[in-house]
């Protein structure tokens, strides 16, 4: 009787908190694979700084070139996201 009350409470869970849930198990998942990388413990907050940085000189690396204020601006969120990633690490 156990089981089938267990089985019922996971059929009432709304899609909304599984996909929740999904999503913070990739993100765990992808902070752990960057832990590995880095060779210290990282948590998801952490991840996310460094994924934001590793964004911001893709970005600078493909449309910095386009003009000298895209390539100001760019460099700027780079920057800025660089020292973020330092303070959050």
């Amino acid at each position: 009787m156990k089981m089938k009350a267990e089985v019922c409470a996971e059929f009432r869970m709304s899609p909304l908190s599984v996909l929740s849930q999904r999503v913070q198990k990739g993100l765990e998942d992808i902070a752990q694979l960057f832990g590995r990388i880095l060779e210290r413990n990282i948590n998801v907050r952490q991840m996310l700084h460094l994924v934001h940085a590793q964004l911001a000189f893709s970005a600078l690396v493909l449309l910095g070139g386009i003009s000298a204020m895209t390539a100001v601006l760019l460099m700027s969120w780079f920057v800025l996201s660089v020292i973020q990633c330092v303070r959050a690490l």
